[in-house]
């Protein structure tokens, strides 16, 4: 991975980050140990989302879920955020996770 495409990584990171701080999550932030080990979450402070952000040109989004399915436990909903390049974002998950986040109980 070259240089650019980690800061433009970092860049969207934040990005979605501010995006939670908006939605009242105001503790979501960068999870920077995720570049010592390999994990399919990318920020912290989103419970009980786990979230993956993917962006770039060509994304696989089913990918991404399934890098952040790995992670989550029983009560956490996975998520990716994928932004593909020059347009917005948009959220994957799947049917249970949108379940729980539209019928809670």
């Amino acid at each position: 991975m070259s240089k650019f495409q980690r800061e433009k990584g970092a860049r969207n990171e934040r990005e979605a980050t501010k995006l939670w701080h908006r939605l009242g999550f105001p503790f979501a932030k960068r999870k920077l140990s995720q570049y010592q080990e390999k994990s399919g979450v990318d920020l912290e402070g989103t419970e009980p989302f786990k979230v993956q952000i993917k962006s770039g040109k060509n994304i696989n989004v089913w990918k991404a879920l399934d890098e952040v399915r790995k992670e989550a436990k029983k009560k956490e909903i996975p998520m990716a955020m994928v932004k593909k390049d020059r347009l917005g974002w948009i959220v994957v998950m799947d049917w249970e996770g949108f379940e729980k986040v539209v019928n809670p109980r």
